[in-house]
């Protein structure tokens, strides 16, 4: 935290991040609120991944080719429209569920466009001495927002929906005036935009040849796709535990309580020699979890289920993230960023197999 930039990015980390998970479960919260299906929920969770599936194998490579501290600030202000929208169509009651959709929708592209561009500014905040710490600390920032935001929607008993939107956008102020306060460049130092492209294609075809990675990803999709359990909580609330938006903001909170347990017992551990086993059992242990919230007939036990959910899910993460780092290491370099997501990597191997340079200290190359 010595770094002045370094603390303003940061600064601005935290309260996007903060602001979109509140967000996320005030929307469930809402949908559910407004339609009563379940199945409108669950499309809410739909609508979310899509935008990352579309453009998240070309957010690495606009963080190579665009001007990082503009991007950010774009991504912020993006970032802040979704609830100055919704927090209007709702005090004037036109709100109505698809309003939700094209939101959520924007509010996923605008954080998958964002991270990359975030991660890359780093090396230019920190010296390469510092840059371990600075990881570990934005590391530390989707911890906190995992536990913060999800409690944030028990403002909505007090203020209303309309009112949670209006704090919600409040909260993405100060991330915009710490953008604006960035004095280091946000030029990118790499590729020129058309080889940039092409390397996300390169190094697609690198990670296509890696069994391990292939496994793993395969796996973690998997989990993702039947084992989303974030729209099923605002259900679980109401029809089983009835708890109302405190119970339910607890009850989103609680695999973040799990997540940081997870970060613990990994450093705690030490060095893991059987990682794959370690994978395999904390997949399985998420599955079993799972099954444990869906049965589950108090709120108690619900509360300890997610929080098993968080806690496998971290560990799970954290060991596929090693690993992809361990292979990638075998082509001559650790990507500092190989952890927000795959075509990161792909970016990364595909400079590799080209016979790039590591970057040097304070490059912003990421």
């Amino acid at each position: 935290m010595g770094f002045r930039d370094f603390r303003l990015l940061w600064t601005a980390s935290v309260f996007a991040a903060t602001g979109r998970e509140m967000r996320q479960v005030v929307n469930y919260y809402f949908v559910y609120e407004l339609s009563g299906s379940a199945i409108q929920l669950g499309l809410t969770g739909l609508f979310q991944a899509l935008p990352i599936m579309a453009f998240g194998l070309f957010g690495g490579a606009l963080a190579d080719i665009v001007d990082r501290r503009r991007l950010l600030l774009a991504t912020q202000i993006l970032g802040m429209a979704p609830a100055v929208a919704l927090g209007l169509l709702t005090f004037t009651g036109q709100i109505e569920v698809w309003h939700i959709f094209a939101m959520t929708m924007v509010t996923s592209t605008t954080q998958t466009l964002e991270a990359p561009g975030r991660l890359a500014y780093l090396p230019k905040v920190v010296p390469r001495s510092h840059l371990l710490n600075a990881v570990a600390l934005e590391s530390l920032v989707m911890q906190t927002a995992f536990f913060v935001g999800p409690l944030l929607l028990a403002t909505v008993a007090v203020v209303g929906v309309d009112g949670a939107y209006a704090l919600n956008a409040a909260l993405f102020i100060p991330g915009i005036l710490s953008v604006l306060a960035l004095k280091t460049s946000g030029k990118p130092e790499g590729p020129a935009p058309s080889r940039s492209f092409a390397m996300v294609r390169e190094g697609l075809r690198f990670i296509m040849k890696e069994r391990v990675l292939q496994a793993m990803l395969a796996i973690d999709f998997g989990v993702v796709l039947v084992g989303f359990f974030r729209p099923m909580l605002t259900i679980l609330a109401d029809k089983v535990y009835g708890v109302g938006e405190v119970g339910l903001a607890f009850l989103n909170a609680a695999p973040a309580v799990g997540s940081i347990a997870a970060v613990v017992t990994i450093l705690l551990l030490g060095r893991i020699r059987r990682q794959g086993a370690l994978f395999v059992i904390a997949v399985a242990l998420y599955g079993a979890s799972l099954v444990l919230l869906g049965l589950s007939p108090w709120f108690w036990l619900g509360l300890i289920a997610a929080a098993a959910l968080g806690y496998t899910d971290s560990i799970s993460v954290a060991i596929r993230n090693n690993v992809t780092q361990l292979v990638l290491t075998t082509c001559g370099d650790v990507p500092l960023d190989s952890w927000s997501w795959p075509p990161r990597w792909a970016t990364r191997s595909a400079r590799l197999r080209r016979g790039s340079s590591p970057p040097r200290s304070g490059s912003g190359a990421p």
